[in-house]
Protein backbone atom coordinates (compact mmCIF):
# COMPACT_ATOMS: atom_id res chain seq x y z
CA UNK A 1 0.00 0.00 0.00
CA UNK A 2 2.88 2.34 0.74
CA UNK A 3 4.34 1.70 -2.74
CA UNK A 4 1.03 2.65 -4.31
CA UNK A 5 0.89 5.85 -2.29
CA UNK A 6 4.39 6.87 -3.29
CA UNK A 7 3.64 6.04 -6.94
CA UNK A 8 0.48 8.17 -6.95
CA UNK A 9 2.29 11.03 -5.25
CA UNK A 10 5.18 11.00 -7.73
CA UNK A 11 2.75 10.70 -10.65
CA UNK A 12 0.77 13.73 -9.50
CA UNK A 13 3.92 15.76 -8.88
CA UNK A 14 5.28 15.10 -12.37
CA UNK A 15 2.11 14.96 -14.50
CA UNK A 16 0.00 17.45 -12.52
CA UNK A 17 0.34 20.22 -15.09
CA UNK A 18 -0.69 17.91 -17.91
CA UNK A 19 -3.77 16.74 -16.01
CA UNK A 20 -4.65 20.34 -15.14
CA UNK A 21 -4.32 21.35 -18.78
CA UNK A 22 -6.39 18.41 -19.97
CA UNK A 23 -9.23 18.78 -17.48
CA UNK A 24 -9.39 22.48 -16.62
CA UNK A 25 -8.13 24.22 -19.74
CA UNK A 26 -9.77 21.63 -21.98
CA UNK A 27 -13.16 22.27 -20.41
CA UNK A 28 -12.70 26.02 -20.75
CA UNK A 29 -11.75 25.69 -24.43
CA UNK A 30 -14.69 23.36 -24.97
CA UNK A 31 -17.13 25.81 -23.42
CA UNK A 32 -15.73 28.69 -25.45
CA UNK A 33 -16.03 26.66 -28.64
CA UNK A 34 -19.63 25.71 -27.84
CA UNK A 35 -20.58 29.37 -27.52
CA UNK A 36 -18.72 30.46 -30.62
CA UNK A 37 -20.90 30.78 -33.71
CA UNK A 38 -17.98 30.19 -36.05
CA UNK A 39 -16.98 26.78 -34.71
CA UNK A 40 -20.41 25.15 -34.42
CA UNK A 41 -20.17 23.38 -37.77
CA UNK A 42 -16.92 21.56 -36.89
CA UNK A 43 -17.63 18.08 -35.54
CA UNK A 44 -15.65 16.63 -32.63
CA UNK A 45 -14.70 20.11 -31.43
CA UNK A 46 -14.60 18.91 -27.82
CA UNK A 47 -11.86 16.43 -28.72
CA UNK A 48 -9.72 19.25 -30.13
CA UNK A 49 -10.47 21.47 -27.15
CA UNK A 50 -9.23 18.87 -24.69
CA UNK A 51 -6.27 18.03 -26.91
CA UNK A 52 -5.26 21.72 -26.92
CA UNK A 53 -5.53 21.82 -23.11
CA UNK A 54 -3.39 18.69 -22.79
CA UNK A 55 -0.83 20.12 -25.22
CA UNK A 56 -0.52 23.28 -23.15
CA UNK A 57 -0.07 21.12 -20.03
CA UNK A 58 2.65 19.06 -21.70
CA UNK A 59 4.42 22.22 -22.85
CA UNK A 60 4.27 23.48 -19.26
CA UNK A 61 5.93 20.27 -18.07
CA UNK A 62 8.65 20.61 -20.70
CA UNK A 63 9.32 24.28 -19.94
CA UNK A 64 8.94 23.92 -16.18
CA UNK A 65 6.42 26.76 -15.97
CA UNK A 66 3.16 27.88 -17.53
CA UNK A 67 3.13 29.92 -20.72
Amino acid sequence: MQKLGSFVTSHIQYWGKAWFGLIFLGSIFNELSNHSTYLVSISYISLWSYAAGAAIGLIAIYRGKWL
